[in-house]
């Protein structure tokens, strides 16, 4: 316990180690939303995010747009299971020397909490954990995030936690006897204010999935589906913007658009009547579906800037096997309300999926290929199959997943097609002619 009774928190973001890594959008916001919970109880709380670029101690790395950029990385050795993989494996993030010596100047804690993204990233954080540990060796450290919900015993088991909590950051508190907190609108705003300079902020208007697609983990994650209070949601958006001086704020939403009347066309009525002149990016997709003209002209409005679309494939009976989320006409249809907003269709990136279990080479190049009919650019996305989803679970049980290291579950090593590597290069250059088509507003296939 600190002085005088005060008690002391610090909240750690790991590095990543890949074998890429760059900064789109990359904030923990489920530990900057702790971080406010445990201020609002009582806690004095010191954040060390160590993939923080604009902290002083991660060396100057090149910017791109609207806050992005590279992180400052260092090769290490590639892990056993990854050897036969011949890219070069890298710790980005601060050194880790800056990090040893800012526990140095931090007054001991009463507790340390950690979270951790990808489940493939746990190297950092065990890392992390271990530097930690022996500066602060009674303290307790308590891990949590998407890596401690989806591979909660192999956690449990390796990371060197004291605790592993699953779920969302004000769950599994009751050791503190904090509670009270019901769903979104009734957090504290995440504490954005403990950075010393931000690019952007990252904001969630809902929590949550209300679709099913057999590949992800939405609902695992989040729990069940929930929208906040449009209003509300503004409050907030407009705290960022007059208050904190943010002209870049992300949707990390996974259902944006789920009753848009109800819901995101309000949210924008109100960023529109309250004149935040922030700009607005979607790095998780939007639903094609629910892109009808009216809203699409509010987007505009508002300055809905970076639009991705979530298509992840143009082949109708895989669409209806996944979840049938999207059909062809759906992405058809919302590029040519957003073309009647103003947007130019190569504005627009597509994500397409790529590597999934029975999926040919030809199926993804024709999704590719459709999406260059209609003008857009594709974002190819590769593939990987995520604990607890059906996708997984039906995996598993035909013998496609071996090894439980979750470092095997990396999509850029594309695990399903780790004896197609050819092919999916081959894919991957041929999505870049596609783009750069695109961008002289060539199509290379006008008739699908």
């Amino acid at each position: 316990m600190g002085a005088l009774g005060l008690k002391r928190a610090l909240l750690v973001n790991p590095w990543i180690y890949d074998f890429a890594a760059f900064d789109f959008w990359l904030k923990p916001l489920g530990l900057l939303y702790l971080a406010s919970i445990l201020r609002e109880n009582g806690f004095q709380v010191t954040l060390l995010d160590l993939l923080d670029r604009r902290s002083p101690g991660h060396p100057t790395v090149k910017d791109r747009r609207y806050g992005t950029g590279n992180f400052y990385s260092r090769r290490v050795e590639k892990p056993m299971v990854l050897k036969d993989v011949n890219r070069y494996y890298k710790r980005y993030g601060i050194p880790i020397d800056y990090f040893t010596q800012r526990l140095e100047e931090t007054v001991c804690p009463d507790m340390v909490f950690m979270t951790c993204t990808m489940t493939f990233w746990y190297p950092g954080l065990f890392e992390a954990v271990r530097i930690v540990k022996s500066r602060f060796p009674h303290v307790p450290v308590i891990v949590g995030g998407i890596y401690a919900t989806l591979c909660y015993e192999h956690a449990k088991r390796f990371c060197g936690a004291d605790s592993v909590i699953r779920g969302n950051a004000e769950k599994g508190l009751d050791f503190l006897k904090i509670s009270g907190y019901r769903n979104l609108d009734e957090l504290p705003y995440p504490a954005y204010d403990l950075y010393p300079q931000l690019d952007y902020v990252c904001i969630l208007t809902s929590r949550g999935c209300p679709f099913r697609c057999t590949y992800c983990a939405s609902n695992i994650v989040s729990g069940p589906f929930y929208q906040r209070n449009p209003s509300k949601v503004a409050d907030e958006m407009e705290y960022y913007y007059w208050q904190l001086g943010v002209r870049d704020i992300v949707f990390y939403d996974d259902a944006l658009l789920w009753r848009p009347r109800e819901h995101i066309e309000e949210i924008l009525d109100e960023i529109i009547r309250r004149k935040i002149r922030s700009r607005f990016h979607v790095p998780n997709g939007l639903h094609p579906r629910f892109v009808e003209e009216r809203l699409a002209h509010k987007m505009k409005r508002a300055n809905f800037t970076s639009l991705y679309l979530s298509l992840e494939t143009s082949n109708r009976r895989r669409q209806l096997s996944t979840g049938g989320k999207v059909a062809n006409k759906d992405l058809i249809l919302a590029l040519n309300n957003l073309e009647k907003a103003g947007y130019s269709r190569k504005e627009v990136i597509v994500y397409v999926l790529a590597g999934m279990a029975d999926q040919s080479s030809r199926e993804v190049a024709e999704t590719c290929l459709f999406v260059n009919s209609l003008g857009a650019k594709v974002h190819l996305a590769e593939y990987s199959p995520i604990p607890g989803t059906a996708d997984w679970r039906k995996m598993r049980t035909d013998g496609r997943i071996g090894s439980l290291d979750p470092l095997l579950q990396n999509n850029s090593i594309c695990p399903l097609w780790r004896e197609r590597k050819a092919e999916m290069q081959t894919l991957k250059d041929f999505a870049k002619v596609l783009n750069y088509a695109a961008r002289l507003n060539l199509r290379l296939q006008k008739a699908y």
